[in-house]
């Protein structure tokens, strides 16, 4: 149990310990969804340190190789809804009408039905070639996520309840 004490204090947190054979581990982590191909020693093998930070490396590697940078967009078009103060931009008006027509609808709709609204004028607007951007520190367009694409078109719908 000293070893625990090695690893990064934001590790910790999510670290719980399994006591027992490897079946028994297993079993219990498997309980957790956790696939067995992911668990740091294999059934002959004996559990040291070294094991499990050589599989903490592996992971933190992994999880770095899956946060890639936001696509840079060199510049806008027509279609595209900006973030910030262009609100008169013919993208973020497009999107106005869609979430206008969807209005009633939202309104109504249980918290569920509200995300697959603002989910669906997303697409719409990413099938019709926009996209959602706001500028990065350097001042360099970026297109936005998915959920903070979906966090606007949430906004637009408050923001027109309130008008009215």
């Amino acid at each position: 149990c000293y070893g625990i004490t090695l690893f990064p204090a934001k590790s910790l947190a999510r670290t719980r310990l399994h006591i027992g054979s490897y079946a028994q581990c297993h079993d219990s982590l498997s309980a957790y969804g956790i696939p067995s191909h992911l668990l740091p020693v294999k059934c002959a093998d004996s559990p040291t340190i070294s094991h499990h930070l050589e599989w903490y490396k592996q992971l933190e590697e992994r999880s770095k190789e899956l946060s890639m940078p936001l696509p840079l967009a060199a510049g806008y078009n027509e279609k595209d809804v900006l973030f910030g103060h262009k609100r008169n931009h013919t993208g973020n008006i497009l999107m106005r009408k869609l979430v206008e027509m969807q209005k009633e609808a939202y309104d109504v709709s249980p918290k569920a039905g509200k995300v697959k609204l603002a989910r669906e004028i997303v697409d719409q607007i990413h099938s019709s070639g926009g996209r959602f951007l706001r500028r990065d520190e350097e001042g360099e367009w970026v297109q936005v996520s998915n959920d903070k694409a979906r966090d606007k078109v949430a906004h637009t719908f408050r923001n027109l309840r309130r008008s009215y």
